[in-house]
């Protein structure tokens, strides 16, 4: 048991560079700060647009947030929010190109919030969650968000496949694993407006 966890955190935390660049707080990402690509948004987008983003981007990253700490419920709750806040936004204020790039995004994050808010099982939240944050991270990468999002990545994650997530802050906490390996994983980029 020890080998296999020993194992596990030694290929977590071997994200492919040959040099050690560890932090104060235990957290590997890989790269300094200054290494970190940065992707800037593709398109530019109004205010009420931008708020509606930002405010989607805030229930997946409490979700991401629930998840690494291992609570059902609390992933559960922001998964609800969040279907609710599609739900109830008017659309109408959108520009045509805006609605053109909601529209392609839209139904896929409902239905996988609602996938997330109804399973009692962290592990089926935890996969529903992968496909949610490739959906966000292709939203985000084209209009962006107010505050810079930080893409992580863990290779660990689902039997050695890998997984990616979207976080506030450059901080690990790895919603695939939760609290066994909290700190597991990169950050790979900074996605900002």
């Amino acid at each position: 048991m020890l080998f296999i966890s020993t194992t596990a955190f030694i290929a977590c935390n071997d994200n492919g560079n040959s040099h050690d660049d560890h932090n104060h707080d235990g957290h590997e990402h890989g790269m300094s700060n200054e290494d970190i690509p940065v992707v800037n948004a593709e398109m530019e987008t109004d205010s009420m647009f931008q708020e509606h983003i930002d405010v989607i981007a805030h229930f997946y990253t409490h979700i991401q947030t629930g998840l690494a700490d291992d609570d059902v419920e609390e992933v559960s709750i922001r998964a609800k929010q969040l279907v609710n806040h599609m739900h109830e936004y008017d659309t109408v204020v959108f520009a045509e190109k805006e609605q053109e790039v909601y529209d392609k995004y839209e139904i896929k994050i409902i239905e996988l919030s609602k996938a997330i808010q109804n399973s009692e099982d962290i592990e089926a939240q935890r996969k529903y969650f992968e496909s949610m944050s490739d959906v966000i991270y292709q939203l985000v990468k084209t209009v962006g968000t107010t505050e810079p999002l930080y893409k992580s990545y863990c290779p660990m994650a689902f039997d050695g496949k890998g997984a990616m997530w979207l976080s506030e802050t450059e901080d690990i906490a790895n919603p695939y694993y939760g609290v066994s390996m909290y700190s597991c994983g990169s950050v790979q980029e900074v996605l900002k407006r």
